[in-house]
């Protein structure tokens, strides 16, 4: 009994706090930086992209992007805080709608789906700037986005209020 319980004390390493772990694999931010470490980008870029992952996605969608026209800050914005693939499918889907690379990145920077594509075609009825559309449409997983600002004509506001009041609505109805 007690051999085993050496072994097992081996095999098990205290944390300041308390906190214990036995063969730890490696967590989803070290895991992303030593991924992108092949890419050639500064330490800083890397923690740009790779704080906070909770998954290999970042490094994954960073990593598609490898040769495209983006410059590095742009892939950085598509793929930070990424948990699929979606944000890099999201952004190759966006291509042909008359958008900038910018303006790409930041519809399907952290998008869960290729929704936000059809939330900025759907947006179209408006008579809103691209930007606008951009802003309204981006992180969108359903029509919410297009509904709430068709809805909100009533209320008085601007276009660009109006905009902000339904950025980022991703469900539909209301939550109780």
């Amino acid at each position: 009994m007690k051999k085993s319980l050496s072994i097992l004390a081996l095999h098990i390493t205290l944390i300041p706090n308390g906190f214990a772990f036995v063969d730890p694999a490696l967590s989803p931010p070290v895991q992303c930086v030593l991924e992108v470490s092949g890419f050639g980008i500064p330490t800083r870029q890397k923690l740009i992209l790779c704080s906070g992952a909770t998954t290999d996605a970042p490094s994954r969608c960073f990593g598609y992007t490898t040769g495209s026209v983006m410059t590095t800050t742009q892939r950085l914005n598509l793929c930070q805080g990424a948990t699929s693939d979606a944000p890099f499918r999201c952004y190759e889907n966006s291509d042909g709608r008359g958008l900038t690379i910018d303006q790409r990145a930041k519809l399907c920077g952290a998008a869960l789906s290729t929704n936000p594509n059809q939330c900025f075609d759907s947006s179209g009825l408006f008579n809103l700037t691209k930007d606008q559309r951009v802003l309204l449409c981006a992180n969108s997983t359903t029509d919410e986005p297009i509904r709430c600002f068709y809805n909100s004509i009533q209320l008085g506001l601007s276009d660009d209020q109006r905009v902000r009041l339904c950025t980022q609505i991703t469900t539909s109805g209301a939550q109780s």
